[in-house]
């Protein structure tokens, strides 16, 4: 479980190092290669066992949105 901002987001257990991922609106859509997580109902999400110090890529799986999910590409 993560405290922030928004609330609270339940989690598989975490790790050292662990991500909060902020999805607005996109409700019930999984995290790539992260086997069970997907947002919660607000967007939110936990990815725990983050590298330290290393590039974690972190995506959303665009088959698993729906159809009134709009997605602006940031880098």
């Amino acid at each position: 479980m993560v405290g922030h901002e928004n609330g609270i987001t339940l989690s598989q257990p975490l790790g050292d190092t662990n991500v909060l991922i902020k999805a607005p609106g996109a409700g019930g859509v999984r995290i790539e290669n992260q086997t069970g997580i997907l947002t919660d109902w607000r967007g939110y999400a936990v990815m725990p066992y983050a590298t330290v110090y290393r590039y974690n890529r972190i995506a959303l799986d665009t088959n698993t949105m729906g159809n009134s999910i709009d997605v602006e590409k940031k880098y």
